[in-house]
């Protein structure tokens, strides 16, 4: 008799460990499958006004409860009314087709009206992306009153040294734009 309590006790322990571990995955926010944020990410492209969708988040707050946030590129020609209505589109998309809900929608304004800084985002972009571990860039904007570049970029965790990669990027983009104040964010691949 006391081999099968012992049994049944280790099953009990075992099985409150695993329910223990799971509700703690939860509290503290496991990290969402890489094909769900994908298809997020596909679904907010598919507004006609987007053109690019970076720094998804998603938080778990239990079983199919997630809430999330975005940033979307946009025509910099764009009205607040017209972004307004492209936001409620996509949050409206989102939550149909995922059952997320988006808390909010961050806009990156992309140059679109001006031939010199389209020129002058084709060529930081071939300087940046001439980099091996250089998996994206995005957010670009030229703000000429300021004389200010921003942008991102994403960087593989597998480097070996990330910041001197990044040190490196900026000071390339820097000696060719030298008039220009440099904005460049290391961002993350979530």
């Amino acid at each position: 008799m006391g081999g099968n309590t012992q049994s049944i006790a280790a099953v009990i322990i075992k099985a409150g460990i695993e329910m223990l571990l799971e509700t703690l995955d939860e509290l503290l926010g496991k990290r969402t499958e890489r094909e769900v944020a994908a298809a997020i990410r596909d679904t907010v492209c598919e507004d006609g006004a987007v053109q690019g969708a970076y720094d998804l988040i998603l938080h778990s707050y239990g079983p199919e409860r997630l809430l999330g946030s975005v940033h979307v590129e946009v025509a910099d020609t764009m009205t607040a009314e017209e972004i307004d209505r492209m936001e409620r589109r996509i949050a409206q998309n989102v939550f149909a087709k995922h059952g997320v809900i988006l808390t909010g929608i961050g806009i990156y304004s992309v140059n679109t009206t001006n031939d010199g800084i389209r020129a002058m985002r084709t060529e930081i972009t071939r300087l940046v992306m001439a980099h091996e571990g250089v998996l994206q860039m995005h957010g670009f904007y030229v703000d000429l009153e300021h004389k200010r570049v921003s942008f991102d970029i994403i960087l593989d965790f597998a480097l070996d040294d990330r910041a001197a990669l990044f040190r490196e990027i900026q000071e390339q983009v820097q000696a060719a734009y030298p008039d220009y104040e440099l904005q460049m964010t290391m961002d993350i691949d979530i």
